[in-house]
């Protein structure tokens, strides 16, 4: 608990990943309707829903994914130099 009060246990990398579950859930939820909808609306095009379901789900999967990986890098960084930091102190002592 102390290293959660002196912030030196960050919490966000936790908290992203999170993000990433719901923003994938709502990118396949949000492509499936817009597929569904312009595949069979009034002017639609059975090719362009397709598109969307086959082409446009993963590339906007693969945006979400690259945007949660880069936050959490910087987390990361932040992780390994404290261990080293660490491991330097206890080399110096």
């Amino acid at each position: 608990m102390g290293d959660f009060l002196t912030f030196r246990r960050m919490i966000i990398p936790v908290i992203i990943q999170v993000v990433f579950l719901v923003l994938s859930a709502v990118v396949v939820v949000a492509g499936l309707f817009g597929g569904y909808v312009l595949a069979t609306g009034k002017n639609g095009s059975l090719v362009g829903g397709v598109f969307v379901i086959l082409v446009g789900i993963p590339v906007y999967l693969l945006v979400v994914r690259m945007w949660c990986e880069l936050i959490i890098v910087i987390f990361r960084i932040n992780d390994t130099l404290t261990d080293i930091r660490n491991l330097l102190r206890s080399r110096r002592d």
